[in-house]
């Protein structure tokens, strides 16, 4: 997906360390614990949008903003991903 220089410049970013660092102490266990699986609507993915909302926090975003980063800015998406290679 990405050669691999832009994947060292990716994980040397704050996106890398976000991801590296923060992502994993996000309590999305605890909170997919409270959802049924068989009842109402399905949860979105909830390291993404628990991810989503310290990152708009963190930058100052609206939920626009967050919404078209989270779409199409690069170091948002590096940072929500868990694995990338």
């Amino acid at each position: 997906m990405y050669s691999p220089k832009k994947l060292k410049l990716l994980e040397n970013s704050w996106a890398g360390v976000f991801r590296v660092h923060i992502l994993p102490l996000l309590p999305a266990k605890q909170i997919f614990e409270l959802y049924s699986l068989y009842h109402g609507r399905p949860t979105k993915e909830l390291y993404t949008v628990i991810g989503a909302v310290v990152l708009q926090q963190f930058f100052d975003l609206t939920d626009p903003k967050t919404v078209k980063e989270l779409s199409n800015g690069i170091l948002l998406l590096n940072a929500l991903i868990m694995m990338i290679r």
